[in-house]
């Protein structure tokens, strides 16, 4: 269950969930409801998972980890008045669980109706409580930015990177700052250290925002070319087939949506075709027909998106009949 809570790709979340579903069986109803939980996911029946967090929460009354589980999966089904609920009973259990005012001001920050005050209260409450988390720091940082205050949000990845120097994360976001405040040398700096500092799966996918740096320098021809070069180190890299898939798929997500905003289309055409082609791959490297199906559907919604922008209007609209089939 937690390695697929923390896994690096899709594919790695599948599997591990696929084999906790077989331990389960004979493990404690808590253990069979958290795997049923995860196993929704791929099966894609959100409704099936908001049941089983439900009977946890049932099952497990008194356990504030459980109403955390559930208020995730309330928030996922866009039911955040409940999804807070959940989480504030988890709060009456256990008022000193960081964790628990953590979630509930990522929550505030990213679900309507927003309140950045109140997520900058609950974050701060998790930074109180637990000093030495650095990941907390960084989520403080993520509220200032989004309230505007990039200063303070620099300021915010700065902690976050003196409790430990090796936060990837924090180090990025840092240059996601720098960059939106135009300091691009400072900015390169930043993403440079987080990459340096990130996991070969991370890497990866870290060198992603260096290249956006390019896009607000106004140079979206620097920013495909960058993202290019990372697809071609990706493909020389020793690494787990399902972690090169997804490092590759978020490039070419974005080679792609790049290309379309600026009308580059040959371009947008062979990075589609190299995305279809990678997603069939993770597909059927998972073993699973719902993921498969999943890849296939992701596939044909960028497919048709291309028709759109060539203007083959017939070509697009047939691909999203495809892509509805898929998903029903």
């Amino acid at each position: 269950i937690m390695l697929g809570n923390t896994a690096l790709s899709s594919e790695q979340f599948v599997k591990a969930s696929r084999q906790a579903m077989k331990l389960a069986a004979t493990g404690t109803e808590g253990e069979q409801l958290w795997a049923s939980i995860n196993m929704s996911f791929v099966t894609n029946d959100t409704q099936k998972g908001l049941e089983f967090g439900k009977k946890l929460v049932d099952t497990y009354p008194e356990a504030p980890r459980a109403w955390i589980v559930y208020s995730g999966l309330l928030g996922g089904q866009n039911k955040h008045d409940k999804a807070r609920a959940a989480g504030e009973k988890a709060l009456k259990l256990a008022p000193d669980l960081a964790v628990a005012h953590n979630n509930l001001g990522f929550s505030y920050l990213y679900n309507d109706p927003k309140d950045f005050a109140q997520a900058e209260q609950h974050f701060q409450h998790a930074i109180d409580l637990d000093t030495g988390e650095d990941n907390f720091q960084v989520n403080l940082g993520d509220v200032h930015r989004a309230m505007g205050d990039l200063d303070a949000a620099r300021d915010d990845y700065s902690k976050a990177l003196e409790l430990d120097a090796g936060n990837a994360v924090a180090a990025v976001k840092r240059g996601h700052v720098n960059s939106f405040l135009g300091t691009y040398d400072e900015a390169r700096s930043d993403y440079d250290t987080g990459i340096a500092a990130g996991q070969e799966g991370s890497k990866s996918t870290l060198a992603n925002y260096r290249a956006f740096v390019n896009l607000h320098a106004g140079d979206h021809e620097a920013a495909v070319d960058e993202l290019k070069r990372e697809l071609d180190r990706i493909d020389t890299l020793e690494m787990p087939a399902d972690q090169k898939i997804g490092a590759r798929n978020f490039l070419l997500f974005n080679i792609t949506d790049i290309c379309f905003n600026h009308d580059m289309l040959d371009d947008a055409e062979d990075a589609v075709a190299k995305l279809s082609a990678s997603l069939a791959e993770a597909g059927a490297n998972s073993g699973d027909d719902n993921f498969a199906r999943q890849q296939k559907a992701t596939a044909v919604f960028w497919q048709g998106k291309l028709a759109a922008r060539r203007g083959d209007i017939e070509a697009a609209n047939a691909k999203a009949d495809e892509f509805a089939a898929l998903l029903a």
